[in-house]
């Protein structure tokens, strides 16, 4: 992992104001430099597609090229599963699982 310096002078940032990022290369820390904007400001405008901002990506130590990034991004659905009583339906946490459920015999 490498260090770089990552900032967005759309919001008004120059280099010295560049949050540190560790990432594998430049692309990364400007995808990681979104999502932590998306989280720190909890509006998600990027991903949300409100806003498409051009950021610059510098080794952190200064040397090399300073590349522009434009990032963008999607909201990905998550789905979640939880085990329920297959006679009575009833979550787990609502009844021991593994005892025998007495459903069918208050019937």
């Amino acid at each position: 992992m490498l260090l770089y310096r990552v900032w967005c002078p759309e919001h008004g940032e120059s280099v010295e104001d560049g949050t540190r990022i560790e990432a594998s290369n430049a692309e990364e820390a400007a995808e990681d430099w979104a999502e932590h904007e998306d989280n720190s400001s909890a509006e998600y405008h990027i991903v949300g597609k409100r806003s498409r901002p051009v950021v610059c990506v510098q080794a952190a130590n200064g040397v090399g090229a300073v590349t522009q990034w434009l990032v963008r991004g999607e909201a990905v659905p998550s789905y979640y599963a939880t085990e329920i009583c297959s006679a009575c339906r009833s979550l787990e946490g609502e009844h021991t699982f593994g005892a025998a459920c007495t459903y069918k015999e208050a019937q």
